[in-house]
């Protein structure tokens, strides 16, 4: 990941592969143009590749991953919410198609204000009467730690590796997002780019 550090933005997203994955990142990216939604595709990817990962595990590992993508699909269309964005191209910009009834209904929500009031309604999600959207994003975050920590704790021995995969892979598109956010947006200092680097 460091060696990607000292190359150019369109470098970087040319060089997007996991050899140890089934699902080709590469694909995913469809406009190099946008940083924003190289970044969106490389979580497309990464959820994909959690999918197939989930459907070939069990279960368990499939109810894990939809509410870890529901509560990606939240946040990003509060965060749109937020700026006015019209229903269809905030559909745009999710991870995948809305399944549950809590994306869809919060998508479907006229402002911000309708959107939250439409999560705290939704299951396994604690909210108090919250007015603004850092609190919601936070509460969210809250809920998926909460939901990891029950699989872990109510699942079988296994699911300890696969949990450590999990982790590496999200490290490292992280990484790969922070990358590209730094080299699109001028920053050029290596040494400020390896430092904000997470290398386990």
């Amino acid at each position: 990941m460091e060696e990607l550090s000292e190359k150019s933005f369109e470098e970087i997203c040319e060089s997007i592969e996991f050899s140890d994955s089934n699902v080709k990142y590469q694909s995913f990216i469809e406009d190099t143009g946008d940083v924003r939604k190289v970044e969106r595709d490389l979580d497309r990817a990464y959820y994909t590749e959690m999918t197939e990962l989930a459907d070939s595990i069990g279960m368990w590992f499939q109810k894990f991953i939809r509410k870890e993508i529901q509560y990606e699909n939240l946040k990003i269309i509060l965060r749109l919410k937020k700026y006015g964005l019209e229903t269809d191209k905030i559909k745009d910009w999710l991870i995948s198609e809305p399944e549950t009834t809590c994306v869809q209904k919060t998508l479907q929500a006229s402002d911000l204000k309708d959107a939250i009031s439409e999560v705290e309604k939704c299951e396994d999600i604690q909210f108090r009467d919250y007015k603004n959207l850092e609190q919601v994003e936070k509460t969210l975050e809250v809920e998926r730690l909460k939901s990891a920590f029950r699989t872990l704790h109510t699942e079988p021995l296994g699911i300890t590796s696969v949990f450590g995969y999990i982790v590496a892979k999200m490290v490292e598109v992280k990484n790969l997002r922070m990358l590209i956010r730094a080299k699109e947006t001028g920053i050029q200092n290596q040494e400020t780019i390896k430092r904000n680097l997470v290398i386990a």
